[in-house]
């Protein structure tokens, strides 16, 4: 949605108009909200995922150093 500004009175002088009638402040649409928000989740989620995946491989780490550490026999 669009907003124009028209305080001043069609009377005034024409630079005075231009100016007032071509500055335009744009209002975000629901779709522009929504769209922003949906892009902060998304980013959120990828780095919530790269936590995930560090945490994963760590966790691997652990397990083979304690392979490792037992010899190499599962029980």
């Amino acid at each position: 949605m669009y907003h124009i500004d028209v305080s001043k009175p069609k009377t005034a002088p024409i630079d005075e108009r231009i100016v007032i009638d071509s500055y335009i402040k744009h209002e975000p649409s629901q779709a522009d909200v929504f769209g922003q928000a949906l892009a902060q989740m998304k980013l959120k989620n990828i780095q919530q995922q790269s936590v995930i995946d560090g945490l994963g491989t760590e966790l691997t780490k652990a397990k083979l150093e304690i392979i490792a550490l037992k010899g190499g026999k599962s029980k």
